[in-house]
């Protein structure tokens, strides 16, 4: 089992792409193109890592970063469709506020 990288907010940089008619949040690091998949509070960092470390104990790379308000969860978008079937199936009572699509903005 991997354990998810945890990186500053600031070691990163993040950019949008479109795709399907949504705009989406992406970054690089460390040569992988990682998509968002979900933010939680500055306050609910456990919450942030245990949601990475659902997806790499199920093989799927994750990515942690920390912001001054808030923790991200990116996802390598290689296999970013599998994440979201595991989360839905982990989180299923609590996505509706943290769900990944509240990350992406319809054009």
């Amino acid at each position: 089992m991997f354990l998810p990288q945890v990186v500053a907010d600031s070691e990163i940089k993040s950019f949008n792409f479109y795709q399907g008619g949504i705009i989406y949040q992406a970054t690089v690091y460390q040569n992988v193109i990682y998509k968002l998949i979900s933010d939680f509070k500055f306050s609910d960092r456990q919450g942030a890592y245990l949601t990475a470390c659902d997806l790499c104990e199920n093989g799927t790379q994750s990515l942690v970063s920390a912001a001054a308000d808030a923790y991200y969860v990116w996802v390598d978008v290689r296999s970013e469709a599998k994440a979201r079937a595991i989360l839905r199936l982990c989180y299923a009572d609590k996505m509706t506020e943290s769900l990944p699509e509240s990350t992406a903005r319809s054009v």
